[in-house]
């Protein structure tokens, strides 16, 4: 079972503006020894699920908000070993003493105590996918709402719907071509290159957030393409796997939002550009595999992904959506005031207007074919981003719905 520690914290300058471009070596060389002192040093996921979790399975531990979180003046107790006080230092968002680490450790994640850094980023903990390795060390965002200093806009975060993609592509990516598109931190694609992808190319729009997925390949030994661009600007590459997370949240065009999560009044306009750039670049018997949120009839979503696929130049496919059962969670109403507090009122207008009569958890699954036309089916399960070991529901649903999209 392959085990993943997420850590987030923010670099200082040096490190990630090295990676904004193609790093030089001695960065490279940098990002490899943090991990090794780390992983070196006992900070892995089995330490942090019994440590922090009381025991509890690192892959249970997918929400940040299950992670205690203080600001960086916080201290706690003495703490037992150099495990503790890099627990505390990555995952708490606790000061430390440097007497707390031995001076090789201390020496090795220098880079990565930058001022402020637990004010800005955070970690999220998840244990065992489908296949077999060591820890990943993934450095991303806090969720904005967590983050402390709020200077510089967050570009991603690590939550259920990326661990959900990842457990997918870990099944999906052996022997492939990969994309990584709205990549984010760039976990999918390092989830497929440990499941044995053939090759690996991440794309993303938001220079920060590709800078990260340089220093994440580094840091995790994986060599792969970084294209910072627009989805729909990349014109080459063809793909056996396309991975994709796009911004997804149907937000009113009135208020802001994070860049990062809003998909415009319906949710869909960075997914259908993600399924036009499927269309093009996706082989024969190719995959895109997209998680996202399902705002309204899937008939409406269907006619807007056929006509995505069909502007892209291509006109037979399958596709499969499986989402979670609809209740009075996923209701407009509960969405609007978990999302919009003080201003639900502005998110239920929108739905309105949108003619969204429900905002649940998906997975897109849509398979290219050589005839037939533009078929569809929708799938419902309990929670679709269920996170390991939960999760056996939405695995056998995105397995049967995979096996409609591959017609076997």
């Amino acid at each position: 079972m392959l085990r993943y520690l997420f850590l987030a914290t923010l670099t200082n300058a040096w490190l990630l503006e090295s990676f904004r471009q193609a790093p030089p070596p001695q960065a490279i060389v940098d990002a490899r020894a943090i991990r090794d002192a780390l992983r070196n040093a006992g900070y892995t996921s089995r330490a942090l699920g019994a440590r922090v979790l009381g025991g509890t399975p690192v892959a249970a531990a997918a929400a940040p908000t299950q992670v205690l979180r203080r600001t960086p003046e916080g201290r706690a107790p003495p703490r037992d070993d150099e495990v503790d006080a890099l627990i505390a230092l990555f995952a708490l968002g606790l000061s430390v003493e440097k007497g707390e680490l031995s001076a090789a450790t201390y020496d090795a994640v220098a880079p990565l105590l930058a001022e402020d850094m637990t004010a800005r980023c955070m970690v999220a903990p998840v244990g065992a996918l489908r296949d077999t390795g060591d820890d990943l060390y993934i450095l991303t965002d806090w969720p904005p709402e967590k983050r402390l200093i709020t200077d510089e806009e967050p570009c991603m975060y690590l939550g259920p719907d990326s661990l959900a993609l990842a457990d997918l592509a870990s099944s999906l990516a052996k022997g492939k071509r990969v994309a990584d598109v709205c990549a984010g931190s760039g976990i999918q694609g390092l989830v497929a290159t440990r499941a044995g992808a053939a090759s690996i190319r991440w794309v993303e729009a938001e220079a920060r957030a590709a800078a990260f997925c340089r220093l994440n390949g580094a840091l995790n030994c994986v060599e792969g393409d970084v294209v910072v661009d627009r989805v729909n600007d990349v014109a080459d590459g063809t793909y056996d796997l396309i991975l994709a997370n796009p911004p997804y949240v149907a937000t009113p065009s009135s208020l802001s939002y994070d860049a990062f999560a809003a998909g415009g009044p319906d949710g869909y306009a960075v997914l259908c550009d993600v399924v036009t750039y499927a269309s093009k670049h996706l082989a024969e018997d190719g995959l895109l595999a997209c998680v996202f949120e399902l705002n309204g009839p899937p008939e409406t979503l269907f006619a807007k992904v056929a006509l995505a696929w069909a502007s892209g130049g291509a006109m037979h496919a399958r596709c499969c959506v499986v989402h979670d059962v609809l209740t009075e969670r996923t209701s407009p109403k509960a969405v609007a005031e978990r999302r919009g507090g003080a201003q639900s009122e502005a998110w239920l207008a929108n739905y309105r207007e949108q003619n969204i009569n429900c905002v649940a958890n998906a997975v897109l699954l849509l398979g290219r074919t050589s005839g037939g036309g533009f078929d569809w089916a929708e799938g419902a399960c309990g929670r679709a981003w269920a996170p390991p070991p939960s999760n056996v529901e939405a695995r056998q649903a995105v397995d049967q719905a995979l096996r409609w999209v591959r017609d076997v």
